[in-house]
């Protein structure tokens, strides 16, 4: 078999297909118009020849399932969308802080973890990407808007006005149709009480609606009266949405999850590619084109 056209299907993974993708150079095999998961997007975006090296990478190397997501907050300025991000990664720290300034663009934490809701010796690991919520900088966010990826609109429930009309518009355009949705109303109870009518968004969004989850609490609060809300959100509510998205248990390359380990161990924004290539000989990768 030299052709295999399997365009426009639902296939998911193409691993059935591995043993002629590696064995026969020649074996051509369409697969536009398919939602796959396997390899990741931007292995096959590069063609049949990087998912041939991929396939022949996970055969030569080994495979390993990964467990990565991305977590986008937006919402409205100062509605709380950087006290959340802080707060996923120190519940303890000052509120209100008065050295803490609104975003401006986009600010990213990494290596947070949360637990898998099936499997407990697995954990997630997120990027906690926090969208700047100025109107200044909305042109800005069709860049960076992931069709992969956990949203949690927050919003102030004091606030006269929200924008999740225009957050609900840009995900419904720029992403998936069954992307999961967090809206976390921050109820700060010192002042007013301007309601967001979310179910009136769930008959305007129908797709957006399947895997959309509404919880409500106060961020300053949750070491006190509500910490069990809080609990529940980051041991329940965010990892349930979590494990939806193709990026949670994906099949990839062994030896590439114990370079990255390394990195982690290293901790520097970037390495030399002369390191790289130490650290991937240590890990058993000799061929500088793997």
């Amino acid at each position: 078999m030299q052709n295999f056209f399997i365009n426009e299907n639902q296939l998911k993974a193409l691993s059935f297909l591995a043993p002629f993708i590696i064995d026969d150079e020649y074996f051509y095999f369409g697969i536009i118009m398919n939602p796959l998961v396997e390899p990741p997007e931007a292995v096959v975006e590069q063609g049949n020849d990087i998912i041939r090296d991929w396939y022949k990478q996970q055969d030569k190397y080994g495979k390993t399932k990964f467990y990565d997501a991305k977590i986008i907050i937006v919402g409205e300025p100062e509605a709380g969308k950087t006290t959340f991000r802080r707060l996923l990664f120190d519940r303890n720290i000052k509120i209100p802080d008065d050295t803490q300034k609104s975003t401006h663009g986009i600010s990213v934490e990494t290596k947070k973890e949360f637990p898998h809701p099936v499997s407990e010796k697995n954990k997630i690991l997120t990027n906690v990407w926090d969208f700047g919520g100025q109107d200044i900088q909305y042109n800005l966010h069709h860049y960076f808007l992931s069709h992969n990826a956990l949203y949690v609109i927050v919003t102030d429930l004091r606030a006269e006005k929200t924008c999740v009309t225009y957050w609900f518009l840009a995900i419904n355009f720029f992403c998936n149709k069954d992307i999961p949705i967090i809206a976390l109303k921050n109820d700060r109870g010192d002042a007013g009480n301007n309601d967001v009518d979310l179910e009136q968004y769930k008959r305007d969004f129908p797709d957006l609606a399947k895997n959309f989850t509404e919880v409500r609490l106060n961020l300053k609060k949750i070491n006190d009266e509500y910490k069990n809300d809080w609990n529940t959100l980051l041991d329940y509510f965010i990892p349930k949405e979590l494990v939806k998205l193709n990026t949670v248990g994906i099949e990839g390359i062994k030896v590439w999850s114990e370079i990255r380990e390394k990195f982690n161990e290293i901790g520097e924004p970037y390495i030399e590619f002369e390191q790289l290539m130490v650290i991937a000989d240590k890990k058993g990768m000799k061929n500088e084109h793997d």
